[in-house]
């Protein structure tokens, strides 16, 4: 899964930014304005699954799972697009967070 989604990412960053026609330096903003835009869409999914919306925004349980889970891969499929934009192996920085936050005294 770790190099389908490198690959995916690669992938994605040339064509975005084909179709934008900027830099991949540009394109570092564009995609981090989008990241922001998906962090929005999972806190209003969040909301919406503990029904601290109103009424009418309310789906069922199940839809808004499918939902946030949907908002969720957005911001890991992002995040990785900006990764390779920059030149970071993301999933090597996974890991060694992981590893910082195992050792961590709570």
């Amino acid at each position: 899964m770790e190099e389908e989604i490198k690959k995916f990412a690669e992938v994605e960053a040339k064509r975005i930014e084909k179709l934008f026609g900027k830099s991949n330096d540009e394109m570092i903003l564009v995609d981090a304005v989008k990241l922001s835009e998906e962090v929005g869409e999972v806190m209003n999914e969040i909301l919406n699954y503990l029904r601290l919306q109103r009424k009418e925004k309310l789906d069922n349980k199940e839809k808004v799972k499918e939902n946030l889970a949907s908002e969720l891969a957005d911001i890991v499929l992002v995040s990785n697009i900006i990764a390779k934009r920059t030149g970071i192996d993301l999933f090597a920085s996974l890991k060694n967070k992981m590893d910082i936050v195992k050792r961590r005294d709570y």
